[in-house]
């Protein structure tokens, strides 16, 4: 850490992390109330990052730096957290490299290693085949939870109409508004197919074994991803016929959902969330939300 200020800090770790020879990523982590076990198993200290932001982008000079990137990685991801006075203010050095090594285990892992049903990593993806923190509105026409959940019914995966379409009809027309408008932490085109990827900071046990498909699954459901998700997909579909055109095809062009637990992962759990709706559920979502001209 030496003499470095915390606005030093910040300018460093990006240099170091551009400097990285990585395809790309900003990956944005908001975690609330977040814990991590530090040398004794019983012990967790509480950190909280705000809007942590680190950079990843592609950078082909200065090879030579690679050699050195994991200390100086470790170090600058240091910087940044003292930026932001994380894990709290007044940290002691425990808890500092506790939490910094908390941050190095979730980057590494939700780049180094493929998206279950990705051909290759979110390491190889270049910074010009993502949309970053990207935003996006659906006017909404006719829109109601109902109607939505009818589609869902009719044209879903046997566990997201029998499970999710009866408690989607449950949601008020306010909390639909809500999800019309919104931003995806990550859409990436890996080996010419398109991703759209989420960051989730849900705690879903104190354990790795508590990540499992099942608890994922519910979690998807009770706090409403599915139906984020599926807007998520229902957005970027329209997006992508509008720029591409003829050229755009869902079944060929579209690869799938993947939201990331990164508690889980942090753990060594295999935490993703992955899916791909049909074609036949897209399309019938785009029509029952509306509001846009073909």
């Amino acid at each position: 850490m030496g003499g470095t200020s915390p606005a030093k800090g910040f300018g460093t770790a990006r240099r170091v992390i551009e400097q990285r020879n990585f395809g790309f990523l900003k990956i944005v982590v908001r975690l609330k109330q977040f814990f991590y076990g530090v040398l004794d198993a019983a012990q967790h200290v509480a950190i909280e990052l705000h809007d942590l932001r680190l950079e990843i982008d592609e950078h082909h000079r200065h090879k030579d730096v690679y050699h050195h990137t994991l200390t100086v990685l470790e170090q600058a991801i240091v910087d940044v957290l003292i930026r932001y006075a994380l894990p709290r203010v007044g940290a002691d050095a425990a808890q500092l490299a506790a939490a910094a090594e908390l941050v190095h285990r979730i980057m590494t892992t939700t780049l180094s290693e493929p998206i279950p049903g990705a051909p290759a990593p979110l390491v190889s993806v270049p910074t010009s085949k993502t949309l970053r923190e990207w935003r996006f509105h659906l006017p909404m026409e006719r829109i109601s939870a109902s109607r939505l959940a009818a589609v869902f019914r009719e044209h879903g995966r046997a566990w997201v109409a029998e499970a999710y379409a009866p408690s989607l009809e449950r949601v008020s027309r306010g909390e639909i508004d809500g999800f019309l408008t919104g931003m995806v932490d990550l859409v990436a085109q890996i080996e010419g197919r398109w991703w759209v990827v989420d960051w989730k900071s849900n705690t879903l046990g104190p354990t790795a074994a508590s990540y499992h498909d099942d608890a994922r699954r519910q979690v998807m459901m009770h706090e409403h991803y599915v139906l984020q998700y599926h807007l998520y997909v229902v957005a970027l579909h329209r997006f992508l016929r509008a720029r591409l055109g003829a050229a755009y095809d869902y079944d060929r062009d579209f690869a799938g959902v993947g939201y990331a637990f990164l508690r889980g992962l942090a753990m060594g759990a295999p935490a993703w969330f992955t899916d791909r709706p049909s074609a036949a559920l897209v399309t019938a979502l785009d029509d029952c939300i509306g509001g846009y001209t073909r």
